[in-house]
C-alpha cells in the first residue's frame, strides 16, 4: 500500500507503486500488491518535480505484528501469573489464563502499533531526493529494476 502526496494539491493518492522510472513514477489505483493485473486498474504517471512526499506500508508487517505481538503477551502472562500462584478463591491455571488475556490484548495493541506505521520517503519535487530514496523504493513497486 502506498501514498503520494502532490504538490499544490490537498489529497493524498492511495494505491500501488508499479514502475520506479528516471525522472517518473507510475502509480495504480489498486491497493493490492498481489495477484495485480493490469484490467480494470488505471494506471498514472507522475513526474517527480509534481510528487511532494511518497508513504509506504507493507500489509503482511501489521498482521504479524498483531499475531506476535498477542503470542509474546499471553505467553508473558500465562507464565507470570502461573508462576505467582493462585489466591483464595483462583487456581494457579486460572489466574494464569486470566494474565494471559489482559497481557495478550496489551501485546496485540503494542504490535499493531508498532508494525502499522508508514515509512515516509521526501521527495519534495527534486530528483536528487527521489534518487537517493529509489533503492528502498523498489521494495515496494511492482515492476522495474534496480539501478
Amino acid at each position: 500500500m502506498s501514498w503520494i502526496y502532490l504538490k499544490n494539491e490537498d489529497y493524498k493518492l492511495k494505491g500501488t507503486l508499479h514502475e520506479l522510472k528516471d525522472s517518473s513514477i507510475v502509480f495504480s489505483n489498486s491497493v493490492k500488491n498481489k495477484g495485480y493485473s493490469e484490467e480494470g486498474y488505471k494506471l498514472t504517471e507522475y513526474q517527480i518535480s509534481n510528487i511532494n512526499f511518497i508513504q509506504n506500508r507493507r500489509k503482511s508487517n501489521t498482521a504479524l505484528g498483531i499475531l506476535l505481538g498477542y503470542c509474546l503477551g499471553a505467553s508473558y502472562g500465562y507464565i507470570s501469573g502461573y508462576n505467582s500462584g493462585g489466591g483464595y478463591f483462583i487456581s494457579a491455571a486460572a489466574w494464569g489464563t486470566l494474565k494471559a488475556t489482559l497481557f495478550g490484548s496489551i501485546g496485540l495493541g503494542i504490535g499493531f502499533v508498532i508494525t502499522s506505521n508508514k515509512t515516509p520517503f521526501p521527495i519534495y519535487g527534486k530528483l536528487k531526493n527521489y534518487k537517493k530514496h529509489k533503492r528502498f523504493l523498489y521494495q515496494y513497486a511492482i515492476k522495474g529494476k534496480q539501478d
